[in-house]
């Protein structure tokens, strides 16, 4: 074995891909071009693969409900065209239990406005908001406040309240009409106005950054009995992201129908005028949680992308040639031979 041989410069020079000579290579702004899209094109799928893969697909999955019997919160914030000392807000289970609920709220004074509100039934198409997005305004905060009215003409009813989990009502209705109360208050018939707007009724823990069937609508009628009525299926949900620092939150989604009404000039023999919250607790529960590929697969699918995109731009650079060479006659000698690649250059011997 030759001592003389120096490993390191057999090394450097080594190349696996050889390179033709710099004789042989023309540099044109055409392909300066293309480099630089290629680079740019690379760049952004390479973006592109890594933020699908973050992201990762959400995957539902429905159970049986495993928590029976449980306590259930729920948060309320909604504005009552009446003045508070007139309105009785009441919780009543299945199971027969009854919560005052007005002595957990709290009732102030306030302006009936519907200028940031919106009918129930109007509905603006949009995407199901994503898992990551849901995650972020997982954060648990208090309600709002705002400027306190003395003898306003409307009460802002907000809070939260712990019930029995299981199917009940929530019933925002007027002292002297519904329960019976030890009260000798009586509220005249055409003082009640019982339109409303509901800034956020949810259940579970309180989230106020995650929306809601309810958030942000309005109901407004001239009748002084009426009767608004909604009703609600909820569905316990878990949001879970894999991804680390793992992350989850136990929330409750809900559907809801609403029904609207006059009622009777008497409500002997039936139901009083008043806003209903009719909720019901579905047997089922929602598990949503995001998956995504290996990271082997994911490299796989990098290196994919890139060496498509490298293949399509040689051979997108070489039809282009070729338009040019056959449309526009560029690159042919006389006699309508083109130059081939080995073609002598003046003044200047290969051999």
């Amino acid at each position: 074995m030759d001592d003389s041989w120096d490993v390191s410069k057999a090394v450097r020079t080594f190349d696996a891909f050889p390179k033709a000579s710099h004789h042989y290579v023309t540099h044109s702004s055409r392909g300066g071009i293309m480099t630089i899209i290629w680079t740019i094109l690379t760049l952004y799928l390479a973006f592109h693969e890594l933020s699908s893969w973050f992201g990762g697909q959400e995957e539902h999955q429905f159970s049986v409900a495993r928590e029976i019997g449980d306590m259930m919160q729920i948060n309320i914030d909604m504005t009552v065209a009446m003045p508070c000392d007139v309105i009785q807000v009441n919780v009543q289970s299945a199971t027969g239990d009854r919560v005052l609920a007005q002595n957990a709220l709290t009732l102030e004074g306030t302006t009936f406005d519907t200028s940031s509100s919106h009918l129930l039934t109007t509905t603006t198409p949009h995407s199901p908001p994503s898992l990551p997005s849901i995650l972020r305004a997982s954060k648990k905060r208090k309600f709002p406040s705002r400027k306190l009215i003395k003898n306003a003409d409307a009460c802002r009813i907000y809070g939260s309240l712990d019930v029995d989990k299981v199917q009940g009502d929530l019933h925002i209705t007027t002292v002297g009409h519904g329960y019976q109360t030890h009260s000798p208050q009586h509220l005249a018939h055409e003082k009640m106005n019982f339109s409303h707007v509901i800034d956020e009724l949810s259940f579970g823990a309180f989230y106020p950054k995650l929306e809601n069937p309810l958030d942000m609508t309005a109901s407004v009628t001239e009748e002084h009995w009426q009767t608004f009525k909604y009703f609600l299926s909820i569905v316990p949900t878990t949001y879970i992201s894999t991804l680390p620092p793992s992350h989850s939150i136990h929330t409750n989604q809900y559907a809801v129908t609403s029904q609207s009404r006059p009622s009777p000039a008497t409500h002997s023999g039936g139901k009083p005028p008043g806003i209903f919250f009719q909720y019901d607790i579905e047997p089922l529960e929602l598990t949503v949680r995001d998956k995504r590929a290996g990271m082997g697969s994911f490299l796989v699918r990098v290196a994919g992308v890139l060496g498509g995109v490298f293949v399509c731009a040689e051979w997108g650079l070489k039809g282009w040639d070729v338009v040019l060479r056959k449309k526009l006659g560029r690159g042919e000698g006389e006699g309508g031979e083109g130059e081939g690649l080995l073609s002598p250059v003046e003044g200047k011997a290969y051999f």
